[in-house]
């Protein structure tokens, strides 16, 4: 089983795709952006897990930690300089953690 499969397998972890990101007209820079307001009504654990795929320097991860503070949320950024800035994101939030990994299906 592959890493990200049996990271959602252990975590349980609710997985929103990209289309529905779409569907909502989805802003990343913006935290009052009503896509977090529908995610937070589809999201329906008291935990969720998140993951934010090319998660750049940060800013959706830590948007994320404001909108669901008791989330852990795993972002992938395979860039070097990108990464780093990611990092100083990460040390603030105990459940935010960075990994250096690209998400790809393998294919």
């Amino acid at each position: 089983m592959s890493f990200l499969k049996n990271l959602i397998f252990k975590t349980s972890a609710s997985v929103i795709g990209s289309e529905i990101y779409r569907k909502l007209n989805f802003a990343h820079d913006q935290s009052h952006d009503p896509a977090f307001e529908v995610q937070r009504e589809l999201i329906n654990t008291p935990q969720p897990v998140i993951f934010d795929v090319g998660a750049r320097y940060g800013q959706i991860s830590e948007i994320y930690k404001q909108w669901f503070p008791d989330s852990k949320v795993f972002s992938f950024e395979p860039f070097p300089k990108s990464y780093r800035e990611l990092e100083k994101v990460s040390s603030r939030f105990p459940e935010l953690r960075a990994l250096n990994l690209a998400i790809s299906d393998g294919q």
